[in-house]
């Protein structure tokens, strides 16, 4: 009988290979590959997996597109049966008995059951990474994305140094509040140790807390693959997770993340260390110059050294103390709960700087977490000749940012400038930001004149276009012809100008969807739009100042300007280099205007000196609320 078996299985493996085997007897690629994986269980918890008959090295079987994946387990008696789910069916499908098929190039967790005739059901993890179908010596095709650092340390939370894969994550598309702080947190209902089954779990009520305390916006990482409710299952699987060094795929980060100055990240403790879900968070994220505020539930632990891991994975952030609390005590006092946490954000210190410049990169962050220059040419009043050579230069000497208005009559000379720029290899487009306003006149049709700036510039897309002025009969419809191209990738951004007072402002906002990125009013040092700068906060929009210097007619009256000349003295720089120094500082994109090579060169120059706190408070009490134009 065994002879006849032996015979068989030789038989149907000729079967199998001869598809394989060309006429001349030369070999050629199968279509599909077979792997077999074979499931033990060793002793009464251990269990193992096995490809052919070696150990499957961090449970992970390297497939390509098309292959089988056979699952089987050995036979004992302490096993009563096995089941097989796949938790990313769009790389991998399998059946309930472990027949499996690779479907796209990824990686799938396939989540292992064995259930035994005592005691409780016992879970493993394999993964199976999908390969394309690309030849075994090209490394080219598939990278796998690291960690910044991953080297071990000496700490509680030391991770394996080999290198795991870093999924992607999405961007969510659903907006935020574009405040200042955003509360980050991981969180998981269901059974909880020593607390029992809850709605909400402890981490989430700590972080709505925090959120209600502080006026940050609330945002929940989320996994792709939810944990299971049940307490044991979930010490099950996040165990697996934490040794293999995994790094769980997240549904989504916040759109805006880059906006935000404060990041309060809240997580519970699970192994002594963060969630595996939290170091996917920090590996994708670049959190550079933004204050992180940890703070965890545990049932013990403490931070467990995870401030430290923070700060390694986060080099280039402020990582203040963090606060951690018991999850029995969030479950069962409110009170107490509170009163902890608000001892803990009186000692630390989120970023209070309002205007959220970089004055070393010379950007800002936009409300829609981009970066805008802020330091620009204008080029009101120039013929369309003087604003080809005014752009020109300008793109030579460092600016990034360009003004113009369908008004001005010079986009036709602008984009002439900006053509000339790349033509020498000054700058690319993709360094540029351009801006352009729709006039009044055009409000009524307001697709049409996109499309004719876009035409006299001779550009794909503009940067950012803005509303010239207010005009209520019909400048939300306007608008909204904005919001639409914005979509259709005509327009990056959207903004308005020439809107002086609160109530006008949010007659339009709440009348729109998209938030202006971007207000630019007349702001200078004698009108410093103070008012209109508080009311802005809360929409993350951005002051931008026309007529930095005053304007024609005006400029020496502020150049005349007893502290504007001693603090010039102080610095040894020009009026124009301190009072744009000035609107940099106080949180105003500026763009002045000029024909004139040497003026543009001069006006850049402001990057290599810094007003003091002192000299701040000085031209801050310049402002007289006195406006030099009458629009």
């Amino acid at each position: 009988m065994k002879k006849l078996r032996k015979l068989f299985v030789f038989a149907l493996s000729l079967a199998l290979l001869l598809p394989g085997i060309a006429l001349n007897g030369a070999e050629t690629q199968a279509a599909s590959k077979t792997h077999k994986v074979k499931v033990s269980l060793s002793g009464t918890k251990t269990v193992r997996v096995k490809s052919g008959k070696r150990n499957v090295k961090k449970k992970t079987v390297m497939v390509k597109k098309g292959d089988k994946i056979y699952f089987s387990h050995t036979k004992n008696k302490k096993i009563r049966s096995v089941v097989y789910k796949s938790m990313n069916k769009k790389y991998v499908t399998i059946t309930k008995k472990g027949k499996a098929a690779a479907k796209k190039a990824g990686t799938a967790r396939i989540k292992i059951t064995i259930k035994r005739n005592k005691g409780k059901a016992l879970s493993t993890w394999v993964k199976i990474k999908v390969k394309g179908h690309t030849k075994p010596e090209d490394n080219t095709q598939n990278p796998s994305p690291a960690p910044d650092s991953d080297k071990p340390s000496n700490t509680p939370t030391e991770q394996p140094s080999d290198t795991p894969d870093v999924p992607t994550v999405p961007p969510t598309d659903k907006p935020l509040n574009n405040g200042k702080s955003l509360v980050l947190y991981f969180s998981r209902a269901g059974e909880n140790y020593n607390v029992g089954v809850v709605e909400k779990g402890s981490t989430q009520l700590v972080a709505e807390m925090i959120a209600e305390e502080t006026g940050a916006d609330l945002f929940k990482l989320e996994t792709v693959n939810a944990y299971p409710e049940d307490y044991m299952e979930c010490v099950t699987v996040t165990r697996e997770e934490k040794n293999e060094n995994a790094r769980p795929e997240l549904k989504s980060v916040p759109a805006n993340l880059a906006a935000y100055k404060n990041i309060y990240l809240s997580y519970p403790i699970w192994h002594a260390d963060m969630p595996m879900a939290l170091y996917t968070f920090l590996e994708n994220n670049d959190l550079s110059g933004k204050t992180v505020l940890p703070f965890c539930t545990h049932a013990g632990s403490g931070l467990a050294g995870t401030v430290e891991t923070i700060r390694t994975k986060c080099p280039k952030a402020t990582v203040t103390e963090g606060f951690a609390i018991a999850g029995t005590t969030v479950q069962s006092s409110a009170e107490s709960t509170k009163s902890s946490l608000s001892a803990w954000l009186a000692e630390v210190k989120p970023q209070e700087d309002e205007s959220g410049f970089n004055l070393e990169k010379g950007t800002v962050v936009l409300n829609n977490g981009i970066e805008m220059p802020i330091l620009g040419i204008g080029t009101y009043r120039l013929s369309d000749a003087q604003a080809e050579n005014s752009v020109y230069w300008a793109l030579r000497d460092g600016y990034r940012l360009i003004d113009t208005a369908r008004i001005y009559g010079n986009e036709a000379g602008v984009g002439r400038g900006i053509k000339r720029a790349i033509g020498e290899g000054f700058v690319t487009r993709e360094e540029i930001f351009v801006t352009t306003k729709m006039w009044t006149s055009d409000y009524g049709n307001g697709a049409a004149a996109i499309d004719a700036s876009l035409s006299r510039l001779g550009l794909d897309y503009i940067d950012l276009m803005i509303l010239h002025h207010s005009q209520p009969e019909n400048d939300v419809k306007a608008y909204k012809a904005m919001e639409k191209a914005v979509k259709q990738g005509k327009l990056k951004f959207i903004g308005l100008s020439n809107y002086y007072t609160p109530k006008d402002f949010d007659r339009l906002v709440n009348a729109v969807t998209v938030v202006p990125a971007l207000l630019q009013n007349e702001t200078h040092p004698y009108h410093q739009s103070s008012k209109m700068k508080e009311h802005l906060k809360q929409y993350g929009t951005v002051m931008e100042s026309w007529f930095p210097l005053g304007g024609r007619g005006n400029t020496q009256k502020l150049f005349n300007d007893k502290t504007i000349k001693k603090i010039a003295k102080a610095h040894n720089k020009t009026y124009a280099q301190v009072i744009l120094r000035w609107h940099l500082q106080a949180g105003n994109i500026a763009i002045p205007g000029s024909s004139n090579e040497d003026h543009i060169k001069e006006n850049f120059e402001i990057f290599d000196f810094e007003l003091t706190k002192d000299e701040m408070k000085q031209m801050g009490n310049l402002d007289k609320d006195e406006r030099f134009a009458d629009y």
